[in-house]
C-alpha cells in the first residue's frame, strides 16, 4: 500500500471557524427544512480554507476518449473539460493538444460508438443536425492537423434519422417511422421534430434510477411507439437499400456500456439485436410497463413471454446483400443485448443473459436485466464458435470490443475494482493485464501500435488519459487536467473482509485520511452505498456529497466502501440475493450491520463514531438502516431517496418495483409499507440530514414527510431541498455547499466530545 502514502490532512487546521472541529457545535439549525434557491448562494458552513479545498477536490472532472484511435496509432478525439479548449485531437506518443475549432450551434454527434469514423488519416467524420429545419443534416470532417470542421449537406428522405456511420464512413444506417397515417376515425398526429429525431420515443427504464452513471444516463430499453425502417445509405452516391421493417414495439438496448449498432471493422457486416415488446395504451399512453412487470414478477411462460420469444440477432451482409436472424429462443434460451464484430466480419461476439429462477415465481424472469454476462461465438454463418463464462468478466464495464480476429478486449468490472482482461478464441486463454487499481472507461485499442489508450481514476488519482501497452505494460499518463485536485487529494485505502451470518465473505474499501494508523483505532467513519440498486460500487474518485470517497477522508472522516447485494463484479448469486424470495429492504441492510458490529467490536469505530450515506437506492439503504437499526448509527444522511415502495410501483417504475418486492402491491401492501422508510419514521432516533431536489422524480414531499416524522418526535433531523434540482445535486454552487453540510453533520454527530 505504498503508493497510498501521503501527509495527512485532518481537523486540526488553523483557521477553522468554530463548527469545524468534532462536536463542538450543531451544524446549521437541526429540525429545520432549508430551502437553497436557484439563484441562491447560501453562507459558507466551513472555513474559507476549507471551502476552497472541497472547492478544488470536486473540481476534477473526467476527460473521454471520444473516437478511435486513427490509422497510423498516434491520435484521438479527446474531450477534455478542465481546459479552456475542451473537444481536441490528443497525440498519443507526446501528449500534444490540437484544439478543435466548432461552432456552438453545430452539436455535432460526439458518440463514438455511432459516429466520429476516421475517413482517412486525417479526418474524422461525423453529423449535426442542419440550419434548415428539423429535417435538415449536415456532414461534419474534423482535420486532425488542423482542428478546422468542414460542412456539407447530408441529404436524408422526409423522416429518415441518422442512426450510426460504418467505420469507413462510407455508409449511413437510417432509422425511419411512418409518415401521418389515417384509419377509419383513428388519426395518428404527425411526430414532433423531437419525436422525428429520435423514432425509439417509449423510454422504459431497465433500473430503478435511469439518471444513475457517468454522464449517459443509466440502462434504457428504447422502444418504438410505431414501425420503424433501417435503410443503409451510400453518403457518396446517395443511393438507399431499404434492410428491413420491424414493428412498433420494437426495442433496442442502448445506455453508457453498450450500443446497439455493431459493424464489422471492414464495414462489410452489420448487426443489432432487438426485442419487440407489446404496447399497452391506458388513458391516451402508451406504455410497455404492464408486460414488464408481468416479466418481473415470473407471470409469463418462457412459450409467452416476448423477452425470450422475440428477441433476436439481426446481421446484414452488405457486399452480398443477404439478412439473417440468430432467435435467442432457438439458441440456448439466452436472450441477447448486444454484439461485438470480428474486424473481418469472419465472427461476432453476442452479449447474453441467462434467466433466472427466483423463489416465490412460477416461470423464469427475463426482465429486468442483471450484471451477469454469457459471451457466445459465432461466425458469419451463425455457427457458434465458443462459449465464454467466466465470473471475473460477468459484469463489464464497456463493450468487449476485438483487437484482432482471435483476442478480445474486456473491460470489466471484478470485485471491488475496474480490470482490463484480454481473452484468446481459439486458444481460450484468459490474462489479466491491469494491475492498477480504479476505474478505467472510454478504452480505445490501436492494433498498429498494439497500445491502448483510455481514462482512469481511482480514490486516490482523479480523472485522466492514459496510454498502455496491451501486454499491460507501461501505464503512461497523457494529461495532467486535474493536478490540483491530486495535490489536495491526501487518502490512504485499505481493504477490509469479514463473514457475515449467512457464511459469505464481504470485502470493502476502507478509505481514511492518508498517515493514519491501519487499522484503525476508534475513528469517525461513514458506511456509503451507491444508488441503483445496481450501481457500481468501485474505485474511482469522487469529492460530491452523493459518492465522499475523495471528500469526507480529506476533512477526518474514513469512508467505508462495502458493497453488498446486487451490484456489478461479484457474481450472479450474490445479484439476485436482494430480489429472491422476500428479501428485499433487509438482507443488505442487515449484512450491513453485521459488518458494523464487527468494525465496532473490533474497535475499528464504535456506535458514538459509525454514520451512514448515500443517495438514491444509497438513500433507501441509508433511511432503511436507521428503520431497522434505530440505535447502531450515530449519524444518517440519506440524499434523493427512494422513501415510499407503493407509492414508486403505482406512479414511477413499478416493473423494478415489482422484480425487487416480489409481488404487487395488492397483493401483499405490508410488506411494502415495512420495506418504506417514510412509514417507519417515528422509529428514527439517528440524527439524519436529508438532502433533496425540489425537482426530483421521487417526491420531495416525501422526503419532507420523512423528516418531519423524524424530527417530529424529537430526534435532531435537518432537510436541506435544493430548488430546482432534480434527481441528485448538479448544480456546482449546490454540489458545494451540499458538500459543507455533509462534513458539518458529521463532525458533530460523529465527535466524541458531543
Amino acid at each position: 500500500m505504498g503508493r497510498y502514502a501521503g501527509f495527512i490532512i485532518f481537523v486540526a487546521f488553523v483557521g477553522f471557524s468554530p463548527i469545524s472541529a468534532f462536536g463542538a457545535m450543531p451544524p446549521g439549525q437541526p429540525n429545520e427544512r432549508l430551502i437553497v434557491g436557484v439563484d441562491e448562494v447560501p453562507r459558507d458552513l466551513l472555513s474559507a480554507e476549507e471551502v476552497e479545498k472541497i472547492r478544488i477536490l470536486q473540481a476534477a472532472a473526467p476527460p473521454r476518449v471520444l473516437s478511435g484511435i486513427d490509422p497510423a496509432g498516434r491520435v484521438a478525439l479527446v474531450l477534455r473539460p478542465n481546459i479552456e479548449d475542451e473537444l481536441g485531437f490528443l497525440d498519443i506518443d507526446t501528449g500534444g493538444f490540437t484544439p478543435v475549432d466548432i461552432e456552438e450551434t453545430q452539436e455535432p454527434v460526439l458518440d463514438g460508438s455511432k459516429a466520429l469514423r476516421w475517413t482517412n488519416g486525417t479526418e474524422i467524420l461525423t453529423w449535426a443536425k442542419g440550419d434548415a429545419g428539423d429535417d435538415s443534416w449536415v456532414l461534419l470532417r474534423i482535420d486532425r492537423l488542423t482542428g478546422k470542421v468542414s460542412r456539407s449537406p447530408l441529404i436524408l428522405d422526409a423522416g429518415d434519422t441518422p442512426a450510426s456511420l460504418s467505420p469507413d464512413g462510407r455508409f449511413l444506417l437510417v432509422a425511419a417511422i411512418p409518415d401521418t397515417k389515417v384509419s377509419g376515425k383513428r388519426v395518428a398526429a404527425p411526430r414532433s421534430s423531437a419525436n422525428r429525431a429520435d423514432p425509439f420515443d417509449v423510454k422504459a427504464p431497465l433500473g430503478l434510477y435511469a439518471a444513475e452513471g457517468r454522464g449517459e444516463g443509466g440502462a434504457h430499453l428504447m422502444v418504438a411507439s410505431e414501425g420503424v425502417t433501417y435503410s443503409i445509405l451510400d453518403i457518396s452516391t446517395g443511393n438507399k437499400r431499404r434492410l428491413l421493417t420491424l414493428p412498433a414495439g420494437t426495442a433496442l438496448y442502448d445506455f453508457k456500456a453498450a450500443t446497439p449498432y455493431a459493424w464489422s471493422q471492414d464495414s462489410s457486416k452489420l448487426g443489432f439485436v432487438r426485442t419487440i415488446i407489446p404496447i399497452e395504451s391506458s388513458r391516451g399512453e402508451e406504455s410497455v410497463l404492464g408486460v414488464l412487470t408481468q416479466s418481473a414478477l415470473g407471470r409469463f411462460d418462457p412459450a409467452d413471454n416476448p423477452f425470450l420469444q422475440e428477441n433476436a440477432v439481426e446481421i446484414f451482409d452488405l457486399k452480398d446483400t443477404k439478412h439473417s436472424r440468430l432467435l435467442a429462443r432457438t439458441a440456448g434460451g439466452e436472450v441477447f443485448k448486444s454484439l461485438s464484430w470480428s474486424p473481418d466480419g469472419s465472427s461476432f461476439m453476442a452479449l447474453a443473459e441467462r434467466p433466472v429462477k427466483l423463489r416465490g415465481r412460477k416461470y423464469p424472469v427475463y426482465y429486468p436485466e442483471k450484471a451477469y454476462t454469457v459471451y457466445r461465438f459465432y461466425d458469419s454463418a451463425l455457427n457458434p464458435i465458443a462459449t465464454l463464462d467466466k465470473p471475473e468478466l460477468g459484469s463489464y464495464q464497456q463493450q468487449p470490443f476485438y483487437l484482432s480476429s482471435q483476442e478480445v478486449l474486456f473491460p470489466v468490472i471484478d470485485g471491488l475494482s475496474g480490470r482490463l482482461y484480454r481473452y484468446n478464441v481459439g486458444g481460450g486463454a484468459l490474462e489479466k493485464i491491469t494491475s492498477t487499481e480504479g476505474e478505467y472507461w472510454a478504452v480505445q485499442a490501436s492494433a498498429v501500435r498494439q497500445q491502448l489508450v483510455f481514462a482512469h481514476s481511482s480514490f486516490v488519482d482523479p480523472p485522466e488519459l492514459y496510454r498502455m501497452s496491451l501486454d499491460g505494460s507501461a501505464m503512461t499518463a497523457l494529461t495532467a487536467d486535474n493536478a490540483q485536485a491530486k495535490a489536495q487529494n491526501s487518502v490512504q485505502v485499505h481493504t477490509i473482509s469479514f463473514p457475515v451470518k449467512s457464511g459469505e465473505q464481504r470485502s470493502a474499501y476502507l478509505i481514511q485520511p492518508a498517515g493514519t494508523v491501519f487499522p484503525p483505532r476508534n475513528v469517525p467513519m461513514v458506511l456509503w452505498q451507491q444508488g441503483g440498486p445496481g450501481g457500481e460500487m468501485i474505485n474511482s474518485w469522487s469529492a460530491a456529497a452523493e459518492s465522499p470517497f475523495n471528500l469526507l477522508p480529506n476533512f477526518g472522516i474514513a469512508v467505508l466502501v462495502l458493497p453488498l447485494q446486487m451490484r456489478p463484479g461479484w457474481g450472479e448469486k450474490q445479484w439476485f440475493d436482494l430480489a429472491n424470495g422476500r428479501s428485499f429492504g433487509r438482507i443488505d441492510i442487515d449484512e450491513a450491520a453485521q459488518f458494523v458490529r464487527k468494525l465496532v467490536a473490533k474497535g475499528y469505530t464504535s456506535k458514538q463514531r459509525i454514520g451512514i450515506a448515500g443517495c438514491s437506492y444509497g438513500g433507501y439503504f441509508s433511511s432503511q438502516s436507521v428503520v431497522r437499526y434505530p440505535r447502531l448509527y450515530a449519524a444518517a444522511n440519506p440524499a434523493c431517496s427512494l422513501l415510499d415502495i407503493p407509492t414508486e410501483f403505482a406512479s414511477g417504475y413499478a416493473a423494478f418495483i415489482a422484480f425487487l418486492e416480489g409481488k404487487t402491491p395488492y397483493q401483499d401492501l405490508r410488506k411494502y409499507r415495512a420495506d418504506s422508510p417514510v412509514y417507519q419514521a417515528h422509529r428514527v432516533v439517528t440524527p439524519t440530514l436529508v438532502f433533496h431536489g425540489s425537482q426530483d422524480f421521487l417526491p420531495v414531499g416525501i422526503a419532507a414527510n420523512f423528516y418531519a416524522g423524524i424530527s417530529g418526535q424529537g430526534t435532531p433531523a435537518r432537510m436541506v431541498e435544493f430548488n430546482g434540482e432534480g434527481h441528485g445535486i448538479h448544480e456546482p454552487k449546490n454540489v458545494l455547499y451540499q458538500a459543507q453540510e455533509q462534513i458539518a453533520w458529521f463532525r458533530y454527530y460523529l465527535g466524541q466530545d458531543r
